[in-house]
């Protein structure tokens, strides 16, 4: 029987929620600029009403039924990922579904393909700083090289020993200088990648086929900041 997911996704450049069955995917986006918590939870009632209107969004099969929840869990926005796992906690209150977390840096890195190079997920941390993971397609499988850490911009200079492919939403700024610095070592993708709650699904659907899905209840899902919020480095 095909895997039933509702995902969510809120600490990127867009927002979404996307059901997916099977290889067929239904999705809403919107940009984050919109407000993802005032966004978010003004779409629930179109998207998990029982008889939607005409034009309303039409999931393909009641938020019951779903037999997994997917989230992204960071590191990014720190409101969008609050907003995100607020709203996963409370979903596992009413129906108990196990919750695939899924990283936003291993998103990226999934998001375009199995190129035979390493590949360096960078989201921006601002103040000069980047979140940053390492991955390799091994046999089929996302292998990590690196853990999910914080960087200064210029230790990447170091990091970065062989030729290695650079995801990211937000590559156009810092392009120039790693062309600069790392010009031999750093392949730049062909197009644009993005996450989105539609890509959050296919790898967690990816992880279990592969037996490698983390399911966590909804207590157990925590975010990864990796860094304090700027109300909190204002505190310190």
């Amino acid at each position: 029987m095909e895997a039933r997911l509702v995902c969510f996704e809120t600490s990127g450049a867009f927002g979404g929620i996307a059901f997916l069955l099977g290889k067929k995917t239904w999705e809403i986006k919107f940009p984050a600029e919109k407000a993802y918590s005032n966004h978010l939870f003004r779409l629930l009632p179109l998207i998990f009403q029982s008889n939607p209107s005409e034009g309303a969004f039409l999931p393909p099969f009641p938020l019951e039924e779903a037999d997994y929840f997917v989230v992204d869990v960071g590191p990014g926005s720190f409101t969008g990922l609050r907003v995100g796992l607020s709203l996963v906690k409370a979903l596992t209150l009413v129906h108990e579904k196990p919750v695939i977390p899924i990283s936003s840096l291993e998103a990226l890195s999934f998001g375009y393909g199995c190129p035979d190079l390493p590949i360096l997920s960078l989201v921006d941390a601002y103040t000069g700083e980047v979140f940053a993971s390492m991955y390799k397609w091994e046999k089929g499988r996302l292998a990590t090289l690196l853990e999910p850490c914080l960087l200064r911009l210029e230790e990447l200079e170091s990091l970065i020993q062989e030729k290695t492919l650079i995801v990211s939403e937000t590559l156009e700024k810092w392009k120039d200088y790693l062309s600069e610095r790392l010009s031999h070592k750093v392949v730049f993708p062909s197009y644009p990648v993005e996450l989105s709650a539609s890509l959050l699904g296919r790898f967690a659907m990816l992880k279990l086929t592969q037996g490698e899905a983390k399911l966590l209840s909804g207590d157990e899902v925590l975010p990864l900041y990796l860094k304090p919020s700027q109300a909190e480095r204002k505190r310190a």
